[in-house]
Order: structure tokens, then sequence, then C-alpha cells
């Protein structure tokens, strides 16, 4: 079946395919509830600090869209204030419906380290994929530290998922 048959049995259209989701190592000790990295550029993680999120910090998981899941690496950028700067890498092995892809692009976005809400929306692409869309995404950081939530954006994608960082 061609990738636009299935973007359309999706409720697609054939220039919308899914992009890729955060991900994380599963390995990561538990995060305590605390402010952001405050404008720390670069600085690891420590007992002072006690950020949530790290600049160079990698999560590792997977996304849902129209192609079916796929493999999701998030890395953490830059922290400034409440606003986060990531890059969304993905790499889809291919199905019987859609062959393999892999690509990347910039995120900016906030954290809301009261609520521990994640918001990010797709900003420039660093390597394009040929029929593929930026999504967004929206979710929580849980008490591990892994990320949970929705793609949004983009008709056929649902959830994502990714590991807390190993520090």
């Amino acid at each position: 079946m061609a990738f636009s048959a299935v973007l359309a049995a999706c409720g697609g259209s054939a220039k919308v395919v899914e992009a890729p989701m955060l991900a994380a190592d599963a390995s990561a000790a538990e995060d305590a509830p605390s402010a952001l990295d405050n404008g720390t550029r670069g600085a690891h993680r420590d007992a002072s600090t006690n950020s949530i999120l790290v600049r160079g910090d990698r999560y590792v998981g997977h996304y849902w869209c129209a192609q079916g899941r796929t493999q999701l690496v998030l890395v953490i950028d830059d922290i400034e204030g409440d606003r986060v700067d990531v890059i969304f890498e993905f790499d889809f092995e291919g199905s019987p419906t859609a062959a393999p892809a892999e690509g990347s692009y910039s995120m900016r976005g906030t954290f809301d380290a009261n609520t521990r809400t994640l918001r990010l929306k797709g900003d420039r692409w660093i390597d394009k994929v040929d029929g593929y869309v930026m999504v967004d995404l929206v979710g929580t950081v849980g008490p591990s530290g892994s990320i949970s939530g929705n793609v949004v954006g983009v008709s056929g994608c649902t959830t994502f998922f990714v590991n807390a960082p190993r520090r």
C-alpha cells in the first residue's frame, strides 16, 4: 500500500505524516520536583539546583503516528528560565506499508516546574524527510523523570513516552 494511502486511511493527507516523539533511558533515578535550570546553561544537575531538565540530557522512547510506532530521542539543547529548546530525532524502521525514515528538527517550548508540564512546538528542520511534518508535543514529567503525553497538530498521531536520562 502506498504511503499516501496509509495517510488517507488514518485521516491524514498525502502531505501529512507522523513525526518523532521524545524518549529516554529507563534506568534513571527519581527526580524531585523543583525549579528549572534557571538559566545556568550547560550546567550539569547537582544538589544545589536539583533541576528536572538539564542541558545535554537525552530522553529515549517512542511515539505513535500514522506510520506506526516510531523511535524517538529528545535532546535538551538549551534552558533559560521556563524556555526549553530541544532537538527531536526520530527513526522509523519501516513496515509493509511505509518506508523507513530517519530525521530531526529543533523544537522550542516551555516547561512549567509547578505543574511539570512540557509544551514543545516544531521550529525548523535539521534533517528533513520527504512526506514527514513536524509535530508538537504536550507532556508531563513524572516523578521518575520520564515524560509522557500527546502528539498534537497532526491527524493520526496519538501519544509519546520517553524515559528519564541516566545521570
